[in-house]
């Protein structure tokens, strides 16, 4: 039995737009399993998985404010990764704790923040000299631009 199906020549523009919105295969960087794209990191068992982890550091943490990221990992059996993640700022928010981990840059033991004053003073550094020179390199191509119009 021959089934012919019909294919418009062409797509609306909206209709291409609406397909690069439609949700993707993803495998789940935890698990391996195969999901539709939700917006998070991972499928939504091991979301769920990771948003109990989150509470159950929250609550650790309040119980034992100085402990370290490894003690933690040991009594609650979570990855070094999120109890580096659930310390950043605005993660522990009311919550008083004193728990080293390492800068994200040097590896240097840290109390707040991603990186250490050191490596923070030379993001800054680099980064005021790359706006620096790409200053400089318009203006030098606005100067030139200049020429070219007077000839």
């Amino acid at each position: 039995m021959l089934f012919l199906l019909s294919c418009p020549q062409k797509q609306d523009a909206k209709d291409v737009r609406d397909m690069t919105r439609m949700p993707k295969l993803k495998n789940c960087p935890e698990c391996g399993k195969v999901f539709l794209e939700n917006g998070g990191a991972c499928c939504p068992a091991c979301m769920k998985q990771r948003e109990e982890q989150k509470a159950e550091i929250v609550s650790f943490l309040r119980e034992h404010p100085k402990s370290s990221v490894d003690e933690i990992c040991g009594a609650l059996g979570v990855k070094k990764s999120l109890v580096i993640y659930m310390l950043q700022p605005g993660r522990l928010d009311g919550i008083e704790v004193h728990v080293e981990y390492p800068c994200a840059a040097c590896g240097e033991m840290i109390l707040s923040g991603r990186y250490c004053r050191p490596c923070s003073a030379k993001m800054a550094e680099e980064l005021e000299d790359s706006a620096r020179r790409v200053r400089h390199r318009a203006a030098s191509q606005r100067g030139r631009g200049r020429r070219n119009d007077d000839v």
